[in-house]
């Protein structure tokens, strides 16, 4: 099990991450201590939940939906980061 995850929102973020990833670091991701996780949508209030039991350190790529991230902003402030990167991208990730 990774003690890093990134979770993106669906196959088009995840192969750009992954490819990313290699060209930054020279090796694939599942070949590290961190992997990607296409979530399928926005579903990552669960994957949230889980990695914070498991104390896995995670982060969230996700597009500027509506008022989606607001909501996220509010459920795990205690524990969330966020950059922004333009009005269309925002990144959270836990402090710990």
């Amino acid at each position: 099990m990774s003690s890093k995850v990134i979770l993106v929102e669906g196959d088009t973020e995840y192969i750009l991450l992954e490819k990313f990833f290699e060209l930054e670091t020279g090796k694939k991701s599942n070949l590290s201590d961190m992997h990607i996780i296409s979530v399928g949508g926005k579903r990552f209030k669960r994957y949230m939940e889980v990695a914070r039991l498991l104390k896995i350190k995670t982060a969230v790529i996700t597009d500027n939906d509506k008022d989606y991230q607001k909501k996220m902003i509010y459920i795990h402030l205690n524990y969330l980061y966020i950059i922004v990167i333009r009005k269309s991208v925002m990144i959270f990730f836990q402090k710990n």
